[in-house]
């Protein structure tokens, strides 16, 4: 039998994902601590965040930077985390996991609409637009 053995090192890995020209998105990403994550939404695009059924606690969305451009949506409020609101957060931050970074908004929409007045949308990151 022939074994080969690696020495135990931190994985770390870069995704750029552009989601553009009307495509939908839904869900929650997650970047790793020590990888990047870099999202744009664009062109009439739509991220529409969703309640992950198995994560306890908050509904949170990470990575490393987020822009909305030309008419891309955020939407955090069809898909309800409860019977009767929902609740998002989308976290920016660098690779540390604790320095916040950039959530650009570049003539994108961001959105709650639903029948619920109790919705909850918190960025955390340094938002501009």
């Amino acid at each position: 039998m022939l074994r080969l053995l690696q020495k135990q090192t931190e994985t770390t890995s870069e995704l750029t994902a552009t989601i553009a020209d009307k495509a939908v998105l839904a869900g929650l990403i997650h970047a790793d601590k020590e990888s990047t994550l870099h999202m744009t939404v664009d062109k009439a695009a739509t991220w529409k965040l969703a309640k992950k059924k198995d994560l306890t606690g908050a509904q949170t969305s990470t990575a490393t930077t987020v822009t909305l451009s030309n008419g891309g949506i955020l939407d955090a409020g069809t898909n309800l985390t409860d019977d009767v609101k929902a609740e998002y957060t989308v976290t920016t931050a660098t690779k540390d996991g604790t320095t916040v970074s950039d959530f650009k908004n570049e003539g994108g929409i961001i959105t709650t609409v639903n029948k619920s007045y109790e919705d909850v949308l918190t960025l955390n990151g340094n938002y501009t637009g």
